[in-house]
């Protein structure tokens, strides 16, 4: 994807409420809004992630901007 910077996948282990509703999570990172709306709302890539998602049951997609950073210990 143009101007995507980061991607994190993540297997869920648990959930505080019992049995979590998804088993992976997957993030992205991209330099600001304009440029993820650009590459994620692209006639081709809305294509192919609509083929791709013919293989997931109930897929939620979740957009946020980043508000705060906090390090709170070195990694």
């Amino acid at each position: 994807m143009p101007g995507l910077l980061k991607t994190d996948f993540y297997e869920v282990h648990g959930s505080r409420h019992g049995a979590p509703r998804y088993q992976y999570i997957t993030e992205l990172y991209f330099p600001d809004r304009e440029t993820f709306e650009k590459a994620f709302f692209d006639e081709s890539f809305q294509a192919g992630l609509d083929k791709s998602l013919e293989h997931v049951a109930d897929p939620v997609f979740l957009i946020s901007t980043e508000v705060l950073t906090q390090q709170v210990r070195e990694i």
